[in-house]
């Protein structure tokens, strides 16, 4: 039997369109349906959109991506191979939100988060997937959710995003006094080039009832930098205890 013939199952459509489940958290939410804003961080080719039913009142969706296809991009080589093809998934992806009325912004989160004080009632987070960034954009962007508004972030315990998973629980940790409650669901999917699926989770947080804020958290950046160094210091300090112990050091 050759290696070729042991694949003889191809994925069910139910692992490979998991994007309802959004929108199955939304209404679980929202389940008078009241008309929400949406903001979508990371759109790529609109899946979201593409998927949305008459479960969520939408009074208005926007997204925000920059579609660089440049060296500096995360994607580059995954989901684009240069900004010619980053632009043409653009174009094609802005002719869906307009024929929707949908508004989609070529732009960084953080830029975008620092020319418009909007707030939203549900706002997705699935954009740049580097520790630092994901977490700035959880932090920041939650600040701007409305009273009982959703956050939901994408690629948790997803296998190829461990960076994402890490800044899932620190944020979590970090804002949870204005997090009235949280949770998450669980799919299995086939990403790109991949033969079998591999699983990952939504996870959901919702803002207690107070106003959100637009307060720019300058010291952001800086409580990162004193999180490194002291565990840093941790390190340092259970290596020089464990070298000490070994015999290898010698105490002050």
């Amino acid at each position: 039997m050759t290696a070729e013939s042991l694949w003889i199952e191809t994925p069910s459509p139910s692992v490979t369109d998991h994007r309802h489940i959004y929108w199955d958290i939304v209404a679980a939410v929202y389940p008078d349906r009241p008309p929400i804003d949406i903001l979508e961080i990371g759109v790529y080719k609109g899946a979201l959109v593409r998927n949305l039913d008459d479960s969520v009142n939408v009074r208005s969706y926007t997204g925000v991506d920059p579609y660089l296809g440049s060296i500096m991009d995360s994607y580059f080589k995954s989901y684009w191979n240069g900004s010619d093809e980053a632009s043409a998934i653009y174009r094609s992806t802005k002719d869906l939100f307009d024929a929707k009325g949908f508004t989609l912004a070529r732009n960084t989160s953080s830029a975008y988060w620092k020319e418009n004080p909007q707030s939203f009632d549900v706002i997705i987070v699935d954009g740049d997937h580097t520790y630092d960034i994901a977490l700035w954009d959880m932090h920041h962007w939650f600040k701007r959710l409305r009273p009982n508004g959703l956050l939901m972030i994408d690629d948790y315990d997803n296998p190829q995003t461990p960076d994402v998973t890490k800044a899932t629980t620190r944020f979590l940790h970090m804002d949870r006094s204005e997090i009235a409650q949280f949770g998450y669901r669980h799919y299995e999917f086939l990403n790109m080039d991949l033969v079998v699926p591999i699983g990952m989770s939504v996870v959901y947080a919702q803002r207690v009832p107070v106003e959100a804020s637009n307060a720019t958290h300058e010291d952001f950046p800086a409580r990162l930098a004193f999180e490194r160094l002291m565990l840093r210091l941790a390190k340092n300090t259970y290596k020089s205890g464990r070298d000490l112990l070994k015999g290898r050091g010698k105490p002050a």
